[in-house]
C-alpha cells in the first residue's frame, strides 16, 4: 500500500477538479482562515511561534520528500530542483517570513508585500490544479500542502499579524515580479522549461488556454497578472481612502487593512 502511495503512476487514479477530494481541501482551507479571523486577538506569542514552527516544518519536510519522489519516479527531477516557478519563489519567501525573527520590521513588510500579491499563483493553483494524482498518491498531498501553506501565510500576516498593504506595495510587488519574469523567461528559453508558465499554458485546463502564442501570450498574461494584482490591492485601497478621509493625519502607507 505504501509503495502504491509513493509511485508516480496515475493510471485509473486521476484527480478530478472540484471533485470530492478537491472540495474537501478547499473546505479545510476556508475553515482555517475563519479560525484565524475568530482567534486573531487571542493568539499569544508562544502560540504564534508554535503555529509557525509546526506549519513550516511540515511544509519543508513535504517539499524535501517531493524531490525524493521526483528522483525515484523520474518526474522532471532536475527541472523541479530549481525554484523558478512563482509558487516556488513565494514558498521560499513564506518560510523565511515565518522563520526569520531577526529580520527587521521593514524587511518583513517588504517580504509580506511580495507574498500578499504573489500568492495569486497559489490561489490559481488551487482553483485550477495542474494535477493528475488523486488522494491515494503522495503528490496530491504535497501539491495542496505547499500551496495552502502559501495562502495561509498570506492570510495570517494580513489577519493576525496585521501587516499593511498600500499602493506602494502594489507597485513594488508588480515591478519586482516583472524583473523576475524577465529572468525566468530567459531561463525557460535556454533550458526549454516552462517556469511560471511563461512559455505556454499548463497541460491541464486553465484560463491561460485562450491566450494565444508568442507575444500575444505574453501580452495577455501580463494584462491578467496586472489586473489581478490591482484587484488584490483594491479592497486595501478603499479602506485606505476611507480612513484618510476620516483622519487627514493618517497617510495611506501607515494604514492597516485590519485596524
Amino acid at each position: 500500500m505504501l509503495k502504491h502511495f509513493w509511485q508516480g503512476s496515475y493510471n485509473n487514479y486521476g484527480f478530478e477538479a472540484y471533485g470530492q477530494e478537491h472540495l474537501i481541501v478547499l473546505y479545510i482551507l476556508a475553515i482555517l482562515i475563519m479560525l484565524m479571523v475568530f482567534f486573531r486577538n487571542k493568539i499569544t506569542p508562544k502560540a504564534d511561534k508554535l503555529i509557525k514552527v509546526i506549519s513550516s516544518s511540515i511544509t519543508i519536510v513535504c517539499e524535501l520528500l517531493f524531490h525524493v519522489w521526483n528522483y525515484i519516479n523520474d518526474e522532471n527531477f532536475l527541472g523541479n530542483l530549481f525554484y523558478f516557478d512563482l509558487c516556488s519563489i513565494t514558498l521560499i519567501l513564506s518560510v523565511v517570513f515565518n522563520s526569520k525573527n531577526e529580520l527587521n520590521k521593514t524587511q518583513k513588510q517588504h517580504i509580506f508585500e511580495l507574498i500578499y500579491f504573489w500568492s495569486i499563483g497559489a490561489i490559481a493553483a488551487l482553483a485550477f490544479p495542474a494535477l493528475v494524482y488523486g488522494a491515494n498518491k503522495f503528490r496530491f498531498y504535497h501539491f495542496f500542502i505547499i500551496h495552502s501553506y502559501i495562502i495561509l501565510t498570506m492570510c495570517y500576516g494580513l489577519i493576525v499579524e496585521r501587516y499593511k498593504i498600500s499602493f506602494k506595495s502594489f507597485l513594488y510587488a508588480l515591478k519586482t515580479l516583472i524583473f523576475v519574469a524577465v529572468l525566468v523567461a530567459f531561463i525557460d528559453k535556454v533550458f526549454d522549461q516552462n517556469y511560471m508558465y511563461l512559455s505556454h499554458a499548463p497541460e491541464t485546463a486553465s484560463p491561460l488556454d485562450d491566450f494565444g502564442e508568442g507575444l500575444e501570450y505574453y501580452f495577455n498574461f501580463g494584462i491578467l497578472t496586472g489586473g489581478i494584482f490591482f484587484l488584490f490591492y483594491f479592497p486595501c485601497g478603499i479602506v485606505n481612502f476611507i480612513k484618510s478621509k476620516a483622519s487627514p493625519d493618517i497617510v495611506e502607507s501607515d494604514v492597516n487593512l485590519n485596524a
